[in-house]
């Protein structure tokens, strides 16, 4: 199966041709080649832009087209962000890792708080005893 294709004059007289006014054309048919050329119409501009994103030169005939440079930015992009997440995942770790140390401070400072209230007692006539050895007895 072989398919030709049209000269381009062919084209734009089906572009142009207003269906509207043939007498020859039923009203269905009328509408229906209309919807034809809006579909036609919608075809080349699809058509167009797709040869401007895949074209392989910029329109100064150097260089890339506009999806490959796209593309380029869009790794690039994606390197950044990666780093970005890196980052900020070693930022999370370390203020945790800070809460986890100052929260064992803490939790130490009561103890050792709490050693030493219960190793110095005072007793009735005010005196400090440490350790089972009154302030008289020195």
């Amino acid at each position: 199966m072989s398919f030709t294709t049209k000269d381009k004059s062919d084209d734009s007289s089906i572009i142009t041709t207003n269906y509207a006014d043939n007498p020859n054309l039923s009203p269905i048919e009328q509408k229906i080649l209309q919807q034809y050329q809006l579909m036609n119409n919608n075809l080349i501009k699809v058509s167009n832009e797709l040869e401007l994103l895949t074209n392989t030169t910029d329109e100064f005939g150097k260089g890339k087209g506009s999806s490959i440079h796209l593309v380029e930015n869009l790794r690039q992009l994606e390197t950044k962000l990666v780093f970005v997440y890196t980052f900020f995942k070693g930022a999370v770790y370390s203020i945790l890792n800070a809460q986890d140390y100052i929260a064992e401070q803490e939790t130490n400072g009561l103890e050792e708080t709490n050693e030493e209230e219960d190793g110095n007692e005072e007793d009735e006539s005010g005196n400090v005893e440490l350790s089972g050895v009154s302030a008289d007895e020195n």
